[in-house]
């Protein structure tokens, strides 16, 4: 019985040695970049603004009026009488401590920053090609300091609103073993 050339199955000991030592990565060199063409790599992928800081759409503040109407209601499950004084409670505490506050805040920091904070541009680690396709100068925007408002009040929502409505049974519990 022919088996054939059984030896042709077999590797060679040279081969297998090469196979089990550990390879070496090629070397190459890692050209330079220039600083501007990596900025301008990097820069390219942000999309473009409109030209403005404020945000485009009102949800974070429709989010925050959302979560004021749902504290009122717990407050005004927990503390309130009747349905009236808990829709007088929300309309309280999205209209006026959140709206009217916020905006009378908003415009007197613009006002203010409007009159007192012109000065230069800021230019620092920005190239003069760049300053100069700026055209106009920049303007504080009443968008914007309303959006800080949104951003600042946020806090005060979460202290006053739901850590206060948790903490309130101690609060108002008669504590007689204290004084």
């Amino acid at each position: 019985m022919y088996m054939g050339n059984v030896d042709s199955n077999v590797q060679s000991s040279t081969s297998i040695q090469t196979n089990l030592l550990p390879r070496t990565p090629p070397s190459f060199q890692v050209p330079l970049i220039h600083r501007d063409v990596l900025l301008s790599i990097i820069l390219s992928n942000f999309p473009e603004t409109k030209g403005h800081y404020r945000r485009d759409d009102p949800s974070f503040a429709v989010l925050l009026s959302l979560f004021l109407c749902i504290a009122a209601l717990a407050w005004g499950l927990a503390y309130a009488r009747g349905f009236f004084s808990i829709l007088k409670l929300m309309m309280f505490m999205v209209g006026v401590d959140f709206a009217l506050v916020g905006l009378l805040v908003a415009t007197s920091a613009w006002l203010l920053a409007k009159k007192f904070l012109r000065g230069g541009r800021r230019t620092v680690g920005v190239s003069s090609d760049v300053i100069s396709g700026i055209s106009g100068a920049e303007e504080l925007e009443f968008g914007y300091c309303f959006d800080v408002h949104c951003n600042a009040f946020f806090p005060v929502f979460v202290w006053l609103y739901v850590v206060q409505y948790f903490v309130m049974p101690l609060l108002i519990k008669d504590l007689w073993y204290v004084s």
